[in-house]
C-alpha cells in the first residue's frame, strides 16, 4: 500500500528542534491528524483490511531543494507522529511493529513537499513482504493478509469461494507459522 502525505513533518518534530513545548505539541498534533486522514483514505480502498500485525516501511522525502534534507537519524525521528498516525488509523496493532527499512530523499520533486510511504506486510501463507512495488496484491480474508499466488493455490485447491456478497467462505488456522485453510462445504 502506498500512502502520499501532501506535507513533510514539522521543524518541531525533529530532535535537533529548540522550540517551545506548546508550539511542539500543536504541530506535532496537526501533522498527526493530516497523516491519520491521508492513511485513512488509502486503507477504505482495501477491501476487508485489518490491523496487521507488523510492517515494514519505506518512507521518501520528495524535499523543494537540497536544504531540507536532513541525516537520516533525525528524519526517523521526525517520523514518531506519523507512526504513531498509523496505529490510529488500524493499520497495525501498536506503533511498535512498524519497522522503518529506508529513508529516501528526493530533492527538485514535482510533488514536493510531501511524504510517500510504502507500506509492506508478510503473508500469512508464504511470508514475502507484500507492497506497491512487488508483484503481490495485498487481500484480506478473515484476520490474515495473503498474496495473490497463496490465493490463486487457495483457490485452485477447491479451499476458496466466492459468494454472492463478494465475501471469502472459507476457516482459516493459523498453526505453526503457517496459514491453514480447511475446504468450504458446498451446498
Amino acid at each position: 500500500m502506498r500512502v502520499t502525505v501532501p506535507m513533510l513533518p514539522p521543524h518541531e518534530a525533529s530532535p535537533n528542534a529548540r522550540s517551545h513545548w506548546r508550539a511542539k505539541a500543536s504541530a506535532i498534533k496537526q501533522f498527526r491528524k493530516d497523516v491519520f486522514l491521508c492513511v485513512v483514505s488509502e486503507r477504505n480502498k482495501i477491501p476487508n483490511f485489518h490491523a496487521l500485525k507488523h510492517c515494514d516501511v519505506a518512507v521518501q522525502f520528495h524535499v523543494p531543494d537540497e536544504r531540507f534534507i536532513m541525516d537520516d537519524d533525525n528524519a526517523r525521528a521526525s517520523l514518531k507522529a506519523a507512526q504513531d498516525a498509523f496505529e490510529d488509523a488500524g493499520i497495525v496493532e501498536h506503533d511498535r511493529s512498524i519497522k522503518i527499512l529506508s529513508v529516501g530523499f528526493t530533492p527538485y520533486s514535482p510533488i514536493a513537499p510531501s511524504l510517500v510511504f510504502e507500506i509492506y506486510a508478510p503473508c500469512s501463507g508464504c511470508g514475502i513482504m507484500i507492497g506497491e512495488k512487488s508483484e503481490a496484491v495485498m487481500t484480506f480474508i478473515g484476520n490474515y493478509c495473503l498474496c495473490g499466488s497463496c490465493l490463486v493455490t487457495l483457490r485452485k485447491r477447491g479451499f476458496l469461494r466466492v459468494d454472492w456478497a463478494s465475501e471469502y467462505s472459507t476457516r482459516c488456522l493459523y498453526l505453526d507459522g503457517r496459514i491453514k485453510v480447511e475446504p468450504v462445504k458446498r451446498s
